[in-house]
């Protein structure tokens, strides 16, 4: 082993998981693994309670026996909110006993929601427990939120939105439907990501434009509720309604897509829009989370209020109409798409990784 290179625990979900703190961690494993030596530790997977608590328990232990040995120089946790807190939290707390550096990585959409529900007491031991040498946060919406919840010291919140493989050489769209305007949808059904919401705004659609649009939704959660939203509203014939979707299916589904909608109402930085942008898409999204730090309205994507459908209609029927609108706008997000591409983030996240590698690595005291 090249003793200079950081030595890594890696805390979250399964690289094979879903959603996008899985998709992270997997592209954090593609592109660092022969720059650092990474050890994931799987401490969430979606099913009962036995089963979150069994993977936990698992978990827990290597870990702790890997920083108790000296192994460790960072331990870096994927953070939601809720349990996940209580999680991470644990793992917080043994590398302060082992000195340990620590980061936490911020991806819950709802975190500052979830926290400030919380009673004073409460809030108060989240932020002793989330006690971390660098904060990540996605976008700067985040930034004045964590700092001012977390109450940080300055210069340990740090800015790094999400990754994104960018695909290369040029897109050629596979259309599958030749005139119409393809409008793809991506992640986990329900209330929270406006999937609802957008299937009323195509109901609305007047003609001509109702018969210019071809909707295809996938992701898990209440895929049967979407179906049966799509039914009630007769659109089974203009939308589709897809499962969840692995990397090469979610890929296809892309190129042949013209437009990417997610009117959500709570975000971070949701990774199937940066996906949809890298593939040249044109968002129509809400400003929510870190997307108001990405999309600027009428320049890289258009940009509705959350919760209103008449506004998504309007936005739908504008790109059904205005093919050009379609293509420049979709243009204009690959481009920035870029800026946030895989090696380009990686680099970045391996001078954080290096920086707490040699503090960690001095002789250990008790850490603040």
């Amino acid at each position: 082993m090249d003793a200079a290179r950081p030595r890594i625990l890696l805390v979250g979900p399964a690289a094979d998981g879903r959603g996008g703190i899985s998709t992270v961690t997997r592209l954090t494993l593609d592109e660092l693994a022969d720059r650092a030596e990474i050890r994931l530790v799987v401490s969430f997977r979606d099913g009962s309670l036995l089963v979150r608590l069994a993977t936990f328990a698992r978990a827990i232990i290597p870990t702790v026996w890997a920083m108790a040995g000296g192994w460790a120089d960072v331990l870096h946790v994927q953070l939601s909110f809720g349990g996940s807190v209580l999680r991470k939290g644990t793992f917080l707390l043994c590398a302060r006993v082992f000195g340990v550096a620590t980061v936490v990585h911020a991806h819950g959409s709802s975190f500052v929601q979830w926290y400030d529900r919380l009673p004073t007491v409460w809030q108060r031991l989240v932020r002793r427990v989330l006690r971390a040498d660098r904060v990540l946060v996605l976008g700067a919406p985040q930034e004045a939120a964590y700092q001012q919840r977390l109450r940080l010291e300055p210069g340990r919140l740090v800015l790094l939105p999400n990754p994104v493989q960018v695909p290369t050489g040029p897109r050629v769209r596979r259309s599958s439907d030749p005139g119409r305007t393809v409008v793809v949808f991506l992640g986990r059904f329900g209330e929270r990501k406006g999937a609802f919401d957008l299937i009323a705004s195509v109901e609305a659609l007047p003609e001509p434009a109702a018969s210019r649009v071809r909707v295809v939704m996938a992701g898990d959660g209440a895929v049967d509720q979407v179906r049966q939203a799509v039914l009630d509203a007769g659109l089974d014939s203009v939308i589709s309604v897809r499962t969840w979707l692995d990397p090469a299916e979610r890929d296809a589904l892309l190129a042949e897509g013209d437009v990417f909608a997610l009117p959500s109402y709570e975000e971070g930085l949701p990774m199937a829009l940066l996906e949809s942008m890298a593939w040249g898409l044109a968002p129509v999204v809400t400003p929510v989370g870190a997307i108001a730090d990405l999309i600027r309205d009428g320049e890289n994507g258009l940009l509705v209020p959350p919760g209103d459908r008449a506004a998504m209609t309007a936005a739908l029927q504008r790109l059904t109409e205005d093919s050009d609108l379609v293509r420049g706008l979709g243009e204009q997000a690959g481009r920035t798409a870029r800026d946030f591409a895989a090696d380009i983030w990686a680099g970045r996240l391996l001078a954080i990784w290096q920086e707490l590698a040699d503090l960690s690595r001095r002789p250990r005291r008790r850490r603040r």
